[in-house]
This record gives C-alpha cells, sequence and structure tokens, in this order.
C-alpha cells in the first residue's frame, strides 16, 4: 500500500514545488515578442472597460491563470499523470521528457488562459526539452525508430494544423499550430494511434468548454431588462457560439491524458 501510494505522493509533491518557477516562467514568457492587443472584450468574456461585471467563465479563467494555488494544483496533477503514464508505457529514461511537457504544458495553459496567447519562446522550451529527452530515452533504450515516428508526428501535426488555421483563421491561431507541432513530436514517440487520440481528445475537450461557455456567455445578462425578444436571444446566442476559446490547454490536456490510455489505437 504504502509503495502505491508512494506513486501518487512522491510526483505530486515534487510538482508542486516547481509550480513558483513555472509561475515565474509564464509571467516572463509573457514579455517576450510583441503582443497585438484584442479588440472589444477578449475571449474569455472578461469585460473590456471598468466596472462591468465579468462572467462566470471570466472568474474561473483569471483564477486558473492567475492563482498561485491553481498553478500549485495544475502542477501536482500533471506531474502525477506523467509519471503513472511513463511507468506503464515508456522506460524511465523518458520521463525527464515527459516532466518537461507537464511542467511547460501548465505555464502555457497559464498564459494562454490570460491573454489568449502561446508564447513562442514555451513552444520552443518544450520542443528542445522534448527532442533532447526523447532522443536519450532512445539511444539508452535502442528505440531510436520511435524518435525518428517522433519528429514525422511532429511535422505531420504541424502541416496539418498550419492548413486548418489558414482555412478557418478565427479559430486557430498560430501558437496552437505550433504548440501541436511540439505536442505531436512526443505523442508520436508512442505511436500514431496515440497521437490521434490526443488530438481527437483535445478537440473535444475544447468543443465541450466552448459550449459551455457558449451557453454561459448567452444566458449572461438575459433578461435583466426585462423579457428578451427572440431576434435578440438568437444574436446572443450566435455571439456566443463564435466566441473563441483558448485552445492551447485543452491540446495540452489531450496530450497528457492520451498517454495515461494504455492501448490507444
Amino acid at each position: 500500500m504504502g509503495g502505491d501510494l508512494a506513486w501518487w505522493i512522491v510526483p505530486a509533491v515534487l510538482g508542486a514545488a516547481c509550480a513558483p518557477a513555472v509561475d515565474r516562467l509564464g509571467r516572463w514568457a509573457l514579455t517576450t515578442g510583441t503582443v497585438a492587443p484584442l479588440p472589444g472584450a477578449d475571449p474569455l468574456g472578461r469585460a473590456p472597460h471598468a466596472g462591468a461585471t465579468p462572467s462566470p467563465v471570466s472568474r474561473w479563467s483569471t483564477w486558473a491563470a492567475t492563482s498561485t494555488a491553481a498553478c500549485v494544483v495544475a502542477c501536482a496533477l500533471a506531474g502525477v499523470s506523467v509519471t503513472l503514464a511513463v511507468a506503464e508505457r515508456l522506460p524511465w529514461a523518458a520521463l525527464p521528457a515527459w516532466w518537461a511537457l507537464a511542467l511547460i504544458g501548465v505555464a502555457i495553459t497559464r498564459t494562454d488562459l490570460d491573454r489568449h496567447r502561446i508564447p513562442d519562446v514555451l513552444v520552443a522550451l518544450l520542443l528542445a526539452s522534448g527532442g533532447a529527452g526523447l532522443l536519450a530515452a532512445a539511444w539508452l533504450g535502442g528505440t531510436m525508430a520511435s524518435y525518428a515516428r517522433a519528429w514525422a508526428a511532429a511535422g505531420a501535426c504541424l502541416g496539418a494544423f498550419l492548413a486548418l488555421a489558414l482555412v478557418s483563421p478565427s479559430g486557430l491561431g498560430m501558437g496552437d499550430v505550433k504548440l501541436m507541432g511540439a505536442l505531436g513530436l512526443y505523442l508520436g514517440y508512442i505511436g500514431w494511434g496515440t497521437l490521434l487520440l490526443g488530438i481527437v481528445l483535445g478537440l473535444a475537450l475544447a468543443g465541450l468548454a466552448g459550449s459551455v461557455a457558449a451557453v454561459t456567455l448567452s444566458l449572461r445578462g438575459s433578461g435583466r431588462d426585462g423579457p428578451e425578444s427572440p431576434p435578440s436571444a438568437r444574436r446572443r446566442a450566435v455571439t456566443a457560439l463564435r466566441t473563441p476559446i483558448p485552445l492551447g490547454p485543452f491540446l495540452v490536456t489531450g496530450a497528457i491524458a492520451a498517454m495515461l490510455v494504455p492501448a490507444a489505437i
């Protein structure tokens, strides 16, 4: 029993201990590069002017993006998840690379929730950590074919998501495209089935979250000034459905969740 608990407690404690550094990394990353201000209200429904009441979606996203407690919990959960997954599916030499994904993924999640932005420096760090860490694991384990597949998967993801972004630029940003390329490296190292599962899970989670956010935002304020006319209600619903949400947190979550599935396609 004690041995089983150790698989949860040790990585949880280590992840929580890394939270301050992850928080600083995310804050620093947001100071790099150039940022174009978002027009009007931000993508999570936060008020564009002082005095406006934030939506429940906004309050939750703000807490997740800026709270120290949220960072500690996220790092602990991510650390436990990747440790258990590596124990089941990969040699231990791959653990450092996946811990890098867990911690940098939390930083990406916070920046995307906070500013709807995935800094290039975080994606580059994620890609470099995966490239070096998985190379070491492949070399030590004699699985260089897996490493070659990982880079093929990264290229395939980058190309596929770039094509989607060109077709629908309002629904997919270049930060999401580059992030998916980096995540493809990790998932492709395990296998094509895990890669596909990670993409499907990430997009499904984003779709679910988007639907919940759309319903919340469409209902917000309805009825405050008396009964709402059907055309007005329809306009509110359409506007809510078109409101973009940060995709990065869900892509990262989907990637880690896919690895936890022991028998992906």
